[in-house]
């Protein structure tokens, strides 16, 4: 990495970080351009050349905590499906509940249009995918029943997923979202698992 490159580099995660910092603090609406510029100590238009807009940067961050999630339960070779996927859940509802105001904001704007919208449905492609492969394996390890469909499989996971932590964000209730999702998977699962008398 050249000396320029490493400068946009850096310039780019002050950037990153004090938005998600002074969106924490006072509010995504109440953030502007310029107080992130001036917390990260850069020129307001130096913003512009990272981000097109504000948006950006929550879809920057929203890939990022997908990624985790996804990368965490990659990381579970040995276990079963049913242990990776409620990993995932686990992740993500730590994610969610901990970061709780800016993931309300992601889950009103992904039901627009704009940089949000855009990654939500390119995230949700990563999604399906992982739950197919790991779906396969599963059929593969007899964990499954062989006649699951792996596509519609992961999209019910994904649905459920997508639309437990959709209403909770939005709901701003005290419903235990882990415990939540993880029940509605172990409903999912116990439809789609080989019967333990079957394994004998």
């Amino acid at each position: 990495m050249t000396r320029r490159e490493r400068k946009k580099a850096r310039n780019r995660k002050r950037l990153y970080q004090a938005a998600l910092t002074l969106f924490r603090q006072q509010g995504y609406d109440a953030t502007t351009v310029r107080a992130i510029t001036d917390r990260a100590d850069l020129g307001k238009s130096t913003f512009f050349n990272y981000f097109p807009s504000k948006e950006s940067v929550l879809a920057v961050y929203y890939r990022e905590v997908t990624e985790d999630m996804l990368d965490h339960a990659r990381r579970l070779d040995d276990a079963s499906v049913r242990e990776r996927l409620e990993a995932l859940l686990r992740r993500g509802a730590q994610h969610v509940t901990t970061d709780a105001p800016l993931f309300r904001h992601i889950a009103a704007m992904t039901r627009g249009q704009g940089a949000l919208a855009d990654e939500d449905r390119a995230l949700d492609r990563e999604m399906l995918t992982f739950f197919r492969e790991l779906t396969e394996q599963g059929i593969a390890r007899g964990e499954l029943r062989p006649d699951v469909d792996a596509s519609l499989f992961g999209a019910v996971v994904l649905a459920l997923m997508s639309s437990t932590a959709e209403a909770w964000a939005l709901a701003e209730d005290e419903v235990d979202l882990e415990r939540t999702l993880l029940d509605k998977l172990d409903l999912v699962l116990r439809g789609a698992e080989v019967a333990s008398e079957d394994v004998m």
